[in-house]
């Protein structure tokens, strides 16, 4: 296979791992098949380093987790790889064991850009191009070990990417934060975000290992995908992820459908972030031997591009961030925190409208009932067992929560106090089954608007099921003694429903009581 050389993005994400050269004629982004072989018994070696040295190939049972491991970076790509015999011919990629690796490595890759370079930046590869050898020693190639994690990094020195940490012509290390298992396999620093693993020896003694990575990490992606493009039939559909309560170290590729990050298998709250390039906190993790287990950070990335639609919590206090889409996110019970983000979003809840009351807090509402105490930040639509309500009709107590919108008429106070709220209550005698609503104004009386109130006009609407909407009216406070003074609320224009006795109008009055020495 003729391969090309690549050049710099700009972008130190990606040229942090690249080394500037690809398989493949095509241009950077350019699909590509890449075959692989298993070298056994005699097979022909076009060079001798490590032949010489003594070799030996890899039994059936790592055999399926190199595979496994290719698999891995081609669930992410354009890559596809094809395996064929190692023989007379042999794949682009080849896998063995060598003495000639050094005791101090579990192995290395040689780059697809080893050979003769032209003047148009076409590579010709040398015959040891993309070969992968290990150590004797790194023997248990499972998934999720350290063996398994070897695999993966020698495969992306092989498709292209070089370490992290160094610089390599045009192209940079990553900045030393970035610089670790959470962003790349490429590092050769590990990551705590997922926390350890512990293991009782025989003699009491125990060994500790870090949670390592079980896909290609978020720039592993990006840098992979800008050299051979992104797969996209690699969870095409509608696709639910369900994290482990123990903290994994992942990142997320998904290439399509509607998708739901779903933690209710979480033993502890969850921090969610929706959007593309970000992580969350998800999972438990151990830190020290025989301590509990805390909260992981950082641990679970998106992919960049990736769009997750929808969210589910876990039974404690969970804080949800949606992304610019139409999220639907399900805070379950504990306190949570729920934000939509941009686009038309929505809370779902687990009980009646009825069973929950709302206020506001600043810029976030308050929502209290069955689920627990949550807060909402740019939440357009409110979804019940009963029905779905947008943010416009929803019943909102205000800002006190001492002040409580009424819930029938002998809630209501007829005499409020200045720089209280004003209720009036809009009541129906039997639930109705489509919506119903009323135009309504605030006309003056002896109460002025914008001196003694602030002047309200608008619709109210009653949802199916609902008897009952409550309209507040905010009331000015001043520090003039004065008289006791009155304003009226006038309702009409009804739709879905008529007014008794053939009514154009409704008018109701409130009396409000100074507060300054007068009674």
């Amino acid at each position: 296979m003729t391969n090309r050389q690549v050049n710099t993005t700009g972008n130190v994400r990606i040229d942090g791992l690249l080394s500037g050269v690809k398989w493949g004629e095509g241009e950077a982004g350019s699909a590509t098949e890449i075959s692989y072989s298993f070298p056994a018994g005699t097979a022909y070696w076009g060079y001798s380093k490590e032949s010489d040295a003594g070799w030996y190939g890899l039994s059936s049972t790592q055999r399926l987790s190199f595979e496994a491991a290719l698999q891995g970076w081609a669930d992410v790509s354009g890559i596809t790889f094809t395996r064929i015999e190692d023989g007379v011919t042999y794949g682009d990629i080849r896998i063995a064991y060598s003495y000639a690796v050094p005791d101090d490595n579990s192995g290395y890759a040689y780059l697809p850009g080893s050979g003769l370079i032209d003047d148009a930046g076409m590579v010709t590869p040398d015959d040891e191009a993309g070969d992968i050898w290990l150590h004797s020693s790194v023997a248990d190639l499972a998934v999720g070990g350290y063996g398994f994690h070897t695999l993966s990094h020698e495969i992306g020195h092989a498709l292209g990417l070089k370490h992290s940490f160094e610089v390599e012509g045009a192209f940079p290390a990553l900045p030393g934060a970035e610089d670790n298992w959470g962003y790349t396999v490429m590092s050769y620093t590990d990551s705590t975000a997922a926390g350890y693993t512990y293991k009782i020896l025989d003699d009491g003694h125990y060994t500790a290992n870090v949670v390592i990575p079980v896909t290609p990490m978020l720039y592993d992606i990006q840098a992979i995908q800008h050299l051979y493009g992104a797969n996209s039939e690699t969870r095409a559909d509608d696709t639910t992820y369900t994290p482990g309560s123990r903290a994994e170290l992942m990142t997320i590729w998904d290439s399509g459908g509607n998708d739901t990050i779903d933690l209710s298998a979480q033993l502890i709250g969850a921090r969610l972030d929706m959007n593309a390039g970000t992580f969350s906190d998800i999972g438990q993790r151990q830190m020290v031997f025989e301590a509990p287990l805390v909260a992981a950070v950082n641990n679970i990335a998106i992919a960049f591009e990736v769009e997750i639609e929808n969210a589910v919590g876990s039974q404690f206090d969970d804080n949800l961030l949606g992304n610019a889409l139409a999220n639907t996110l399900t805070g379950g019970l504990g306190n949570d925190q729920l934000d939509g983000g941009a686009g038309e979003d929505t809370a779902v809840f687990t009980g009646n409208s009825t069973d929950y009351t709302f206020r506001q807090d600043g810029a976030s509402l308050i929502a209290m009932g069955g689920d627990g105490v949550d807060t909402l930040l740019n939440i357009e639509q409110f979804s019940f067992d009963d029905m779905t309500i947008p943010l416009a009709d929803l019943l909102i107590t205000g800002s006190d929560p001492a002040k409580a919108v009424p819930t029938s008429p002998a809630e209501v106070v007829f005499t409020p106090a200045e720089g209280d709220t004003a209720y009036f209550l809009l009541e129906i005698s039997e639930p109705l089954t489509t919506v119903a609503s009323v135009s309504y104004t605030t006309r003056d009386g002896t109460a002025l608007a914008g001196k003694d109130y602030v002047a309200a006009s608008g619709t109210a609407t009653l949802q199916p099921g609902q008897t009952f909407f409550a309209i507040g009216v905010t009331l000015l406070d001043d520090t003039v003694t004065e008289s006791n003074e009155y304003f009226q609320l006038a309702i009409s224009s009804p739709v879905g429903g008529d007014f008794l006795n053939g009514a154009v109008e409704l008018v109701a009055q409130r009396i409000i009581i100074d507060n300054d020495g007068l009674s």
